[in-house]
């Protein structure tokens, strides 16, 4: 016997972004599937030390809150940019939070049971990534849903596409 063919349900929906002109990419992406669905999207930022990682922490900022404040204005200037009829902040939720990438990705995703992720792909490797897999690929061995991976356009080097 044959299962019947479901509709996809796709309600809550998780986009990591990390601040970049990719994240917006992949924010639009997501919008434009909730518009569709009528679904809420989840806006994660994931930081893992700002004091190491991250280029916007300056000695300033010591203030884990203040940094917290910061970021979640960034997401929301980038919301604003991504949504600018201002239709999609009804539906988005942002969290900022700390800890090892892919694995508050997941946790998020299973704690709104999430039906979707969309997350983008980055075609250079670190050192790291070649040892340790990509977030994606973490993402991808532990999610309990379906992960929709944008691949973003790169600059072509010489001798690409000949």
């Amino acid at each position: 016997m044959t299962r019947p063919i479901t509709p996809f349900e796709v309600k809550r929906i998780v986009v990591p972004l990390s601040l970049c002109s990719h994240s917006e990419l992949a924010f639009h992406l997501a919008h434009d599937l909730a518009e569709r669905y009528d679904s809420e999207i989840c806006a994660i930022h994931v930081f893992v030390d700002p004091k190491e990682k991250d280029p916007l922490y300056s000695d300033e900022i010591k203030d884990p809150e203040l940094y917290d404040k910061i970021f979640r204005q960034r997401i929301d200037d980038l919301l604003a940019v991504a949504c600018p009829t201002g239709r999609c902040t009804k539906k988005t939720r942002t969290i900022v939070t700390h800890g090892p990438y892919a694995e508050e990705i997941v946790r998020e995703a299973r704690d709104i049971k999430a039906h979707l992720i969309v997350m983008g792909t980055h075609s250079g490797k670190t050192l790291q990534q070649n040892l340790l897999g990509s977030t994606m690929t973490r993402v991808l061995k532990q999610t309990p849903c379906p992960v929709l991976a944008i691949r973003y356009p790169h600059e072509e080097t010489e001798g690409e596409g000949d």
